[in-house]
């Protein structure tokens, strides 16, 4: 495994140093870049490609499995606007909503596991959910992590590569990133480098934010980084064929709606879960379960 990573990483490296002819694409941030919170941007919620993928025989065509959105799982604090806020789980309602599913036989899979349904290669279990995070903060860590390894529960989490390090500014470390992938409940994927929004950015520098993250993580975990998520949910038909070029094998997104099997690969739908939530309006979102 190691020795395939390995592989991966410098086939990787060759295609960036083609692609650049130089390094200082590494050192470059685009003026696209936004600092936490996130969100500002417009998220793309159509898909941009309308064509349905063509479903294994199989495989039913109706199939779906609702992928959840979080991003911080922290406290919410006097005076947040209401982007903030809605950024925000408070880790008591993540305690209350991971219990929900667990008591209502919901199962945690991984996207590894969704996408092997998706061709015919595997099925799922009863009630399958996906639970995604966003942008590698901290909260994750210190408020659902624990709750996570409690109960069993399997998630993946989007790492801003360049912010891997800053816990002063409220993101995950590599060593936490490790703990957590050690208790084989966490995998991890990129969210680019800079968390760049890919349409504003060249080609090249697009590719760079693509290969560079996926370099950078798989190098300080020892893992492949299979998956990536759209910064701010931006992104077009251009930006989706270069993640493919990369060798990431999907794509979430902010389009919203349960992830679907007749779905580009490349363009998983997503269910957000506000941090304005209610216990009503998030078993809404997940249907009955049982």
């Amino acid at each position: 495994m190691r020795r395939n990573v390995a592989l991966l990483t410098i086939l990787l490296m060759l295609v960036v140093i083609l692609l650049t002819g130089c390094r200082s694409a590494l050192s470059h941030r685009s003026d696209a870049s936004d600092p936490y919170p996130y969100g500002s941007q417009t998220p793309r919620t159509t898909p941009a490609f309308k064509a349905p993928v063509t479903v294994p025989v199989n495989v039913d065509p109706n199939l779906s499995v609702p992928i959840l959105m979080y991003h911080e799982v922290a406290q919410h604090m006097p005076g947040m606007d209401a982007l903030k806020l809605s950024l925000l789980v408070a880790p008591d309602q993540f305690a209350q909503q991971m219990q929900y599913l667990k008591d209502n036989n919901f199962t945690t899979i991984t996207l590894d596991e969704w996408m092997a349904a998706r061709t015919g290669r595997s099925s799922l279990p009863r009630n399958p959910v996906i639970l995604t995070f966003d942008d590698g903060r901290l909260g994750v860590y210190q408020n659902a992590f624990p709750i996570l390894k409690r109960n069993g529960q399997k998630a993946i989490l989007f790492l801003i590569s360049r912010e891997v390090g800053r816990v002063v500014k409220g993101y995950l470390d590599w060593s936490m990133v490790r703990e957590m992938q050690n208790t084989g409940l966490i995998t991890f994927g990129s969210h680019t480098v800079h968390h760049a929004v890919l349409p504003l950015l060249t080609t090249q520098s697009a590719m760079m934010e693509l290969s560079y993250s996926k370099i950078v993580i798989q190098r300080n975990t020892g893992r492949r980084c299979d998956y990536f998520c759209y910064p701010h949910g931006k992104y077009d038909a251009r930006d989706a064929r270069l993640v493919g070029l990369v060798g990431y094998h999907a794509a979430t997104t902010e389009i919203p709606g349960w992830s679907r099997v007749t779905d580009n690969p490349y363009e998983l739908r997503r269910v957000r879960i506000d941090g304005l939530d209610s216990m009503a309006v998030f078993r809404a979102k997940l249907g009955p379960g049982g």
